[in-house]
């Protein structure tokens, strides 16, 4: 067992901590009685008392392509009751999809979050809790301002004694707004000790339909109809096969809950989760166990951390009409070019939608995977860089909604990528022209959005880093995965340096590596290795110029292995060098003072010229600008600047490139005989004299502001085309010349 390291006994002994001690007990042990209904049949009291255990989390479940899921199911950690949270997670996906009262507190505009972290953490007695409002209330939580239900029924798990508001006698609170209240857990009045509730269940496997206090499906069938629902049927049942049963409730019974968009609660011996999903291969249960927030598997009729699956909850509530809502989703939100981006419809309604209708702008993409606009899940491959602003119209026969996202894809020509490169994994995703590579294919790779809530104390470590935790992982599982750094032609560099900031926690078997490649990764070259835990953080600092100055396909490997290990946490990662026309702005806003660019010199007809995304000043060249006589090509790169103060004329054969949302500025004229890549850049026009578009290239950009003193115009002399938003300050103007068109897409 993972961190005991002393003896074996001790690991013994560690083992059988890691689990909780009800683990050890069978269904049996959980029976509270046998019972006959008015028919003489027989039926059993089973109370469920689930608590995560202390040092144990299952392995993380990471989806096939096979995998039927439902969406917008919450993930809720143990708050006052493993069925109460299992329950509440249930109310939470309906409030989420279809049956919006299930939550109308004042949290996320009265819908229920995606996870219960948002209301914190309580101690009360010496035992800290996760709370939920939707499966426990208590006072002061969620705007509340009166007592409970864990102020009137809880004490400590496992407490068997009479409840607070029987030993203080005050007055129980109206029960009507959570899950627990309805299922009886924690409640001494209807046989629970804190942490439990009772379910009950027909022997011979048929359905057990309760109808009374005391049953917890039939609490939460009461539930659903205290949120103003009609529920059309709900039941506890054994499953098929459990002691011989010949009429349990089988897998395929389950496929069909999901299928029809309902949750069903699991249970297994000593607790219960909500199941959301299945895989037909190998028979999978995708479930939310309450004991983090993560998804895990089991196999049906099989085991979940020692515990024996042995029957299932369900309740079916009557549907209601809803409106449909649109919603999607992009597997990628920074591809390089010509690369495949699936779209995923998580549009909501019922019925479902089913038709759909995809525009994304501008319209430099094509469908792929023979999918098409009208496709639900298409798949799409952009040809040019940029932002693109993707829209999805749904409708489901009655009514129909538009969701658009505005520069929701950014694709990336990863061969502009050039140095000084600063990142520091603030998106919480894969940044672009990075790759994430699974070197065993089972979906164990960097991520970004701090999965296991680990801390660098980094510069920037609180708006995001990257971590390969294998610790959150889980038991039982293995990763061995690289993060790599964009590639880089560095052949016009002659020096080149590296640092970033890391904490790697290790653990036996488990070691993280940083290499370098110079040829466009067919090999790697290992600069250093960890096997021992570093501070939090550690910097690591190189002087590569021997290594990759002057090599025209360079690029990063940091590879982490591990089985069931800590982590290894990157941020920070900083590569700069030294090249003619590399911009620095170290002293002044100057384009001709040589120390305002890397090598000392300022830029010559033939010196290509780079401006990085950042800068303490950004450069502004006094009077016209031509490129090919005052410079080469010039490269502007994520939000840098550039300032011309005369006119700018791109010259044959020459490329002026914005790779990202930069701001180019020129108060003459344009010319463009050239290529002028826009990227999501805004060029603007400004200043107090008259201005004039002309050139042998249609002009294309993507944004465009004209801010010129008043009785100053743009003539716009060529056709001209903008991609995205034209913007004319107050007083500014602008003319279309006869013959010509202005279009705006």
């Amino acid at each position: 067992m993972k961190k005991n390291q002393i003896v074996i006994i001790l690991i013994l002994i560690s083992f059988l901590k890691t689990f909780s001690q009800e683990n050890l007990k069978t269904l049996d042990d959980y029976i509270l009685d046998h019972s006959y209904d008015i028919h003489g049949k027989e039926f059993v009291k089973i109370i469920v008392p689930g608590i995560p255990p202390e040092k144990h989390r299952e392995p993380v479940a990471i989806p096939s392509r096979s995998a039927v899921l439902l969406n917008y199911v919450p993930a809720f950690d143990w708050s006052f009751g493993c069925s109460a949270t299992s329950a509440a997670m249930a109310a939470g996906y309906y409030d989420n999809t279809i049956y919006p009262n299930m939550y109308t507190g004042p949290t996320n505009g009265g819908v229920m979050p995606m996870n219960n972290s948002i209301w914190g953490t309580v101690v009360i007695n010496g035992e800290t809790r996760s709370q939920c409002p939707l499966s426990a209330t208590r006072n002061t939580v969620d705007g509340r301002n009166t007592r409970g239900h864990v102020d009137d029924y809880w004490i400590s798990y496992g407490n068997a004694d009479p409840d607070p508001y029987i030993t203080n006698g005050w007055q129980e609170h109206t029960q009507g707004d959570c899950t627990g209240d309805f299922m009886g857990t924690n409640q001494s009045a209807r046989g629970n000790s804190d942490g439990s509730t009772i379910f009950v269940f027909y022997v011979d496997g048929s359905p057990f339909i309760g109808t009374e206090n005391g049953d917890g499906c039939y609490g939460l069938k009461q539930f659903y109809n205290s949120r103003g629902y009609v529920v059309n049927a709900y039941f506890s049942q054994y499953i098929y096969g459990w002691n011989g049963n010949t009429a349990g409730f089988t897998f395929n019974q389950y496929k069909q809950e999901i299928d029809n968009g309902r949750p069903v609660l699991i249970q297994v011996e000593g607790h219960t989760m909500l199941g959301y999903g299945y895989d037909d291969t190998g028979n999978l249960i995708y479930l939310h166990d309450t004991w983090d927030y993560n998804s895990h598997t089991m196999v049906w009729g099989g085991s979940y951390s020692g515990m024996l699956h042995y029957g299932v909850g369900v309740v079916d509530l009557e549907d209601t009409f809803y409106s449909p809502v649109a919603d999607f989703q992009a597997d990628n939100n920074a591809p390089p070019l010509n690369t495949t981006v699936s779209l995923a419809d998580l549009s909501t309604g019922n019925p479902l939608p089913n038709n759909w209708a995809w525009n994304i702008s501008p319209g430099t993409f094509t469908y792929v995977g023979e999918t098409s606009a009208s496709s639900q899940h298409p798949q799409i491959q952009f040809s040019a860089a940029g932002p693109y602003t993707v829209t999805l119209t749904v409708s489901n026969g009655e009514s129909s909604d538009v969701e658009t996202k505005t520069n929701y894809i950014n694709a990336y020509d990863c061969s502009l990528i050039s140095i000084p490169l600063s990142e520091d994994f603030s998106d919480g995703n894969l940044p672009g022209c990075w790759t994430n590579t699974d070197n065993l294919g089972n979906g164990q790779v960097w991520l970004f959005n701090k999965p296991g809530n680990r801390d660098i104390n980094t510069t920037t470590g609180s708006n995001g880093f990257a971590i390969l935790d294998s610790d959150y992982y889980g038991g039982g599982n293995s990763q061995d995965a690289d993060l790599i750094s964009p590639y880089f032609n560095l052949s016009a560099f002659s020096s080149v340096a590296l640092t970033f900031q890391h904490h790697f926690e290790a653990y036996d078997g488990s070691w993280a590596t940083f290499s370098y490649s110079i040829d466009g990764g067919n090999t790697w070259n290992i600069l250093q290795t960890w096997t021992g835990s570093t501070n939090n953080p550690e910097l690591a600092s190189y002087d590569l110029t021997s290594q990759v100055a002057g090599q025209p396909d360079v690029a990063f490997k940091w590879n982490y292995i591990g089985s069931y290990g800590w982590w290894w946490a990157v941020d920070d990662v900083s590569i700069t060098g030294t090249m003619p026309g590399l911009w620095t702005g170290v002293t002044s806003t100057l384009w001709t003072t040589g120390s305002n660019w890397s090598n000392g010199a300022a830029p010559t007809s033939t010196t290509n010229v780079t401006i990085p995304a950042s800068a303490p000043n950004w450069p502004v060249y006094t009077g016209n600008l031509t490129l090919g006589t005052n410079c080469g090509n010039i490269t502007m790169n994520g939000s840098s600047q550039l300032t011309i103060t005369g006119s700018l004329t791109i010259a044959a054969g020459k490329a002026l490139t914005m790779t990202g949302n930069g701001l180019l500025k020129v108060r003459g004229n344009w010319a463009n005989n050239g290529t002028f890549q826009y990227g999501p850049g805004t060029v603007e026009f400004y200043g107090n004299s008259n201005g004039t578009v002309t050139g042998t290239i249609i002009p294309a950009f993507h944004n465009v502001v004209i801010s010129k003193s008043s009785t100053y115009n743009l003539n716009l002399n060529v056709n001209t085309v903008v991609n995205n938003n034209f913007n004319v300050n107050p007083g500014a103007a602008f003319r279309v010349m006869n013959g010509k068109t202005l279009t705006i897409q």
